[in-house]
């Protein structure tokens, strides 16, 4: 076999395992017997929305931490453009790479968080108009 089949195995395989995946929440969501066990799709549902709200805000404290890291990370490079170590145009293309992409990632957090509050605040009535406030306690929801 080739590698190109190869891949398109390890794809159709990784789809089917999603799925799979999947179908088994829902079947799990349902199963269970008496003591807390969840038995409609209502509850699932909600389950599965805290679920995600929980990745959610573990993903924005990792996009933070990982962008402060690329800051600092290119004022060491920038840091190093004046020293007498050779190919010093190198230190500067990749500190300002390393910048920019520190720079977007903790400008994601708030400019996600700013979209879905614009967009959303408010939708469907027609008398209000939309605002935008910082919701300065979104990691002490419960």
């Amino acid at each position: 076999m080739s590698t190109r089949q190869n891949s398109k195995k390890m794809k159709l395989t990784r789809l089917l395992t999603g799925i799979i995946l999947l179908v088994l929440s829902f079947g799990l969501g349902y199963a269970g017997d008496t003591g807390g066990a969840v038995h409609n799709f209502k509850d699932w549902a909600t389950s599965m929305i805290d679920f995600f709200e929980q990745i959610k805000a573990f993903v924005q404290i990792v996009a933070t931490v990982v962008g402060m890291w690329f800051v600092y990370s290119a004022l060491q490079l920038f840091r190093k453009h004046h020293t007498t170590q050779g190919a010093q145009g190198e230190h500067v293309k990749h500190g300002a790479g390393h910048l920019l992409l520190g720079i977007f990632l903790m400008c994601l957090v708030p400019g996600i968080q700013m979209l879905q509050k614009t967009l959303s605040t408010n939708m469907g009535d027609q008398k209000s108009e939309q605002t935008f406030t910082v919701d300065s306690d979104i990691f002490n929801k419960t």
